[in-house]
């Protein structure tokens, strides 16, 4: 399969980005993992990961790695328009600090589980669209 986008991630000691050609979720899912484990050193803050399509028209798909889930964050491709996994009926929750090109912190109640997750990326790899059976809200910050 050829690549679709392009996965950006940052070192949690040097900061600094790298970046790879992607084709599947299993992909994103063994980067996410690798890096969960190389941010144990870390005091709290997990890693961030970003699908950059080819397809410029599909924006862009940022993704929150933590040990109890996973947050998806679409941008349009101006960047003016946003979607984000959020479990409704819950609060907030505590802040957690994800680690992109800079620290963002991120309500708790917006990470679903890793499995689910990976349905929203697949969907988007494929097609750049938001995956239907996922708790998306336009309400991201």
């Amino acid at each position: 399969m050829t690549a679709r986008a392009r996965l950006l991630s940052w070192d949690p000691k040097t900061y600094k980005e790298s970046s790879e050609e992607i084709a599947t979720p299993d992909e994103v899912a063994t980067r996410a993992a690798q890096l969960l484990e190389r941010y144990k050193v870390t005091a709290g803050r997990y890693p961030g990961l970003t699908l950059e399509a080819n397809d410029k028209s599909w924006g862009f798909l940022a993704i929150g790695v933590a040990p109890f889930g996973w947050t998806l964050i679409h941008s349009s491709e101006d960047g003016l328009t946003q979607h984000c996994t959020k479990v409704t009926g819950h609060n907030g929750g505590p802040e957690i600090p994800i680690e992109w090109d800079q620290e963002t912190t991120i309500p708790r109640n917006f990470f679903v589980s890793e499995q689910l997750a990976l349905k929203g990326v697949r969907k988007w790899l494929e097609d750049g669209t938001l995956a239907p059976d996922l708790p998306w809200d336009d309400h991201c910050y």
